[in-house]
């Protein structure tokens, strides 16, 4: 798999961004090329700079409006990137905006996050079918000395 980055509840940036700039007709040529080599080209969306939970964003909608672009665009799949987790140990609430991993503490804290996502995951599964197209989860981070149960949802 390969993935484009990124798609952000604001819109496409970065490589996403670039394919947004291609003519139908050179998509498919690029496409053609990674289906050659049996790859799958998707979009990885979210990443440690976007809170859609937290701004109050609605995951069916989010969904709804992730699943149209991956259909606009032709590509195979989402990477749901996801950024929330526990902090490490070593790290205070006053240094997380010095990283990446963990972002959406808000929606961790108010209980909030495992609940979006799976709302989330469930819609978009439903407008991009599996067998059709690909959807994946990045990991969630989770200090070694956490005892509790990592954010997952699984489809």
């Amino acid at each position: 798999r390969s993935l484009l980055s990124f798609l952000l509840i604001e819109g496409a940036w970065d490589k996403a961004y670039e394919w947004t700039t291609l003519t139908a007709a050179q998509r498919s040529a690029v496409k053609s090329q990674y289906a050659a080599e049996g790859i799958k080209l998707m979009v990885s969306v979210f990443g440690s700079t976007d809170v859609p939970t937290s701004s109050g964003n609605d995951p069916v909608a989010t969904a709804n409006t992730i699943a149209a672009w991956v259909k606009q665009y032709s590509l195979d799949g989402v990477d749901v990137d996801y950024e929330v987790g526990i902090l490490p140990d070593s790290i205070t609430r006053r240094d997380e905006s010095d990283i990446g991993f963990c972002q959406d503490f808000n929606a961790m804290d108010a209980g909030t996050a495992e609940n979006w996502l799976i709302s989330f995951t469930t819609q978009l599964r439903s407008q991009l079918p599996s067998g059709s197209y690909i959807i994946t989860h990045a990991r969630t981070y989770t200090s070694p000395s956490y005892t509790g149960t990592p954010l997952t949802a699984t489809m």
